[in-house]
C-alpha cells in the first residue's frame, strides 16, 4: 500500500483546491492513503472550501480509511467536518496520523488494498535500499519503485502490479511519499 502524505500550505484557494484535486485523482487510481498536513495553511478562501469538501468526500468514497488529518486548526476542521456526515481523523502531528493509518490499513485483506488484480505481475527485480528497480512490461524503462502494489509506467501508462517475494527480500517498514502543495 503506497502512503502519500500531502503537506499543504499558504492561503487555501480555488488554485490550490484544484491542484489538490488532481493529485488526489492520481493518487487514487491506485491502493493508497492520503494524510492531508494543513501545519503550514495559512487560511482558507470560502468559496474554497466546498472544493476541499469535495476531494475530501471523493477520498472517502473510495474507502473511510484511507484519509486521516495533521495540524489542522480547530475552525477549519469545524468547517469541514459540518459540511461532511462522516468523521474524519485528525491528529496533533504527522507521526500520529501515520501510525493510525498504518495500524487501520495493516488488517485489511489484500483484495482491498488491490493487490490481487487484472494487471500484469512484476516478478524480476533488483534491490538497492529500499527501492526497487523493475522493467515496465509495457515499454521496458527502468523504473524505480518504492512500494508494493499497482503502478502505473510514466512512458507508456501501463498498468502493472508489483509484489515481491517477500520471504526472499524482507518488506522494510511502511515509507511515505510526500506531495507539497503551495
Amino acid at each position: 500500500m503506497r502512503y502519500i502524505v500531502i503537506n499543504l500550505s499558504g492561503v487555501f484557494n480555488a488554485s490550490l483546491a484544484e491542484k489538490l484535486k488532481e493529485n488526489v485523482l492520481d493518487i487514487l487510481q491506485e491502493s493508497s492513503v492520503i494524510l492531508l498536513d494543513f501545519s503550514k495553511v495559512e487560511s482558507i478562501e470560502q468559496s474554497s472550501l466546498l472544493d476541499l469538501v469535495s476531494v475530501i468526500e471523493t477520498i472517502h468514497k473510495s474507502g473511510s480509511d484511507r484519509l486521516a488529518f495533521s495540524n489542522i486548526s480547530n475552525f477549519i476542521y469545524e468547517s469541514i467536518s459540518s459540511r461532511v456526515s462522516f468523521e474524519i481523523p485528525c491528529f496533533e502531528s504527522k507521526e500520529r496520523a501515520k501510525s493510525y493509518l498504518e495500524e487501520k490499513n495493516q488488517t485489511r485483506p489484500q483484495e482491498i488494498l488491490g493487490l490481487h488484480t487484472q494487471y500484469v505481475q512484476v516478478l524480476d527485480f533488483t534491490k538497492k535500499g529500499d527501492i526497487y528497480y523493475i522493467f515496465c512490461p509495457g515499454c521496458s524503462v527502468k523504473l524505480r519503485i518504492r512500494s508494493i502494489g499497482n503502478h502505473a509506467c510514466p512512458a507508456c501508462k501501463t498498468r502493472f502490479l508489483f509484489k515481491p517475494d517477500i520471504e526472499d527480500h524482507p518488506v522494510e517498514a511502511t515509507h511515505y511519499e510526500t506531495i507539497s502543495l503551495d
